[in-house]
């Protein structure tokens, strides 16, 4: 225990004890450490918000990269099914043309028409098969299409999680910088 002298009396010194109040106690010691816990309880947190935030950028930019990709390769077979498609309608089209016509001759001359009848045959036979090709490739080319369509929704959505993932991380380092900042950045306020 420290003595401050002091004169009482006659003069001699009498030892009386120092008060506590005046050293670096272990109350303020305490309350000095708490604060400094809290002040990095704080910044762990922020540490944590900020490797989350920009985990989850990471992740909303490959998934737009990996949806732009998709929305692009499916537009181009939509594309593709399409003219397939109008080929097909154009070869329907000449096919029925063609089954109309010989239908027209096989009737006109039923009685002495072998020949006739082998070209209606075989014109029938084609528009079948056309009429089949073109149905399948038209059903091809409608699913193309909802793909397509599909595609360039979960590139939009993509596209916006990006960007507000993009915004939160924006907002918690300008909050981290600004709020935060230097660990100690006007030293020690109290005196020793």
């Amino acid at each position: 225990m420290a003595y401050n002298y002091r004169a009482s009396g006659y003069g001699y010194p009498v030892p009386a004890p120092v008060v506590a109040s005046q050293f670096y106690g272990s109350a303020r010691l305490s309350d000095e450490l708490k604060q400094e816990e809290e002040f990095l309880s704080s910044r762990r947190q922020l540490y944590a918000d900020l490797r989350q935030s920009e985990a989850a950028e990471a992740q909303a930019a490959e998934k737009l990269m990996q949806d732009q990709r998709t929305a692009e390769v499916r537009t181009a077979e939509a594309t593709e099914q399409a003219r397939r498609a109008a080929t097909a309608e154009q070869i329907h089209a000449r096919a029925l043309e063609e089954y109309r016509l010989r239908d027209a001759e096989c009737k006109a001359a039923m009685a002495a028409a072998a020949d006739a009848k082998a070209l209606y045959e075989r014109a029938a036979e084609a528009a079948r098969k056309a009429e089949e090709v073109r149905h399948a490739e038209v059903s091809a080319a409608e699913k193309k299409a909802q793909e397509a369509r599909e595609a360039e929704a979960a590139l939009n959505q993509a596209a916006a999680a990006e960007q507000n993932t993009a915004a939160t991380l924006s907002r918690l380092e300008a909050d981290a910088a600004s709020r935060l900042g230097p660990i100690y950045q006007s030293g020690y306020r109290y005196a020793y």
